[in-house]
């Protein structure tokens, strides 16, 4: 029955941050959610968990609820910090369904052409893998990991070591729902041409960002794509580097499946990086 929750932060500093529990207007008004964010924690520091109550908020369309978390600790790659959020929903008789899962906050937005996360600007750079990842090395480079509809196992692997996930999904709703949980997922790409409507991709993910990949020549054409936060301009080995045509953030994506090796993939940002160079303000590059 909480499969379709919705858990996400709205108003955050560093004193106060306000975490919502939300299931989807479908749902039973005579329901009620509850529970607890209990954090944070940390793979790189010692700190001291406390519980902050989810209380539900009334009146609405749906059940929601909210927790007041004082002094709130955001994830990021250099301090991956996160809590256990356990959200209950009750009916007349009692307790039906208890969710438990971990959650962080990693404030996101653009401004000016630029991707910023945690109070930083983020210059996306990553690479598709293929076979097991070293989260060390990754860590160390300062350097993402491309996965397609990365599964749970390695969205929790990443958000411990302090590794950003840029994911692939398909336009779905579930999809999107899913990675967001996770705050090392800290962009999630979807086809330009998505169905879905573009609120319901902004409502299952309220703290996401959503970036639109199209081939550059798409982009170059007139494309608009104003559900999404940035653009990926997508190239083949050959191709000529586009130039910023959208308002978005531009991302710009080298299709390469012969970069496999850490080494490699590296070697094919930096060279990616240097024939952009003259060609405008990116805000990130991906490879594979």
């Amino acid at each position: 029955m909480l499969d379709k929750l919705d858990l996400f932060f709205g108003d955050a500093n560093d004193t106060l941050a306000h975490v919502y529990a939300r299931l989807p207007e479908t749902a039973d008004r005579g329901h009620q959610l509850g529970g607890s964010i209990y954090g944070p924690f940390s793979s790189r520091s010692t700190t001291l968990p406390a519980r902050a109550p989810l209380t539900p908020v009334e009146p609405g369309d749906s059940p929601l609820a909210r927790a007041v978390v004082p002094d709130p600790c955001f994830w990021s790659p250099a301090l991956p910090q996160w809590y256990e959020a356990t959200v209950t929903l009750h009916g007349p008789t009692g307790q039906l369904a208890e969710n438990r899962q971990l959650f962080g906050m990693q404030p996101r937005g653009v401004r000016r052409g630029r991707i910023w996360a945690t109070g930083e600007r983020w210059t996306v750079c990553a690479a598709a893998t293929a076979g097991p990842i070293d989260w060390g090395g990754c860590s160390a480079a300062n350097r993402a990991v491309l996965a397609a509809s990365p599964d749970d196992e390695m969205c929790a692997a990443a958000t411990r070591a302090g590794v950003r996930i840029v994911a692939e999904i398909p336009a779905a709703v579930e999809a999107l729902r899913r990675v967001s949980r996770w705050p090392a997922v800290s962009l999630v790409i979807v086809p330009a041409d998505s169905s879905v409507v573009a609120g319901d991709l902004r409502r299952a993910a309220p703290n996401q960002l959503l970036a639109a990949t199209a081939p550059a020549a798409a982009w170059e054409n007139g494309l608009t794509t104003p559900w999404a936060h940035a653009a990926v301009a997508e190239i083949v080995r050959g191709d000529e580097i586009p130039t910023a045509a959208v308002e978005q953030p531009i991302i710009i994506r080298l299709r390469d499946d012969t970069s496999t090796t850490p080494a490699e993939q590296a070697d094919a940002l930096d060279q990616l990086r240097r024939r952009a160079a003259a060609r405008g303000q990116f805000a990130g590059f991906l490879i594979g």
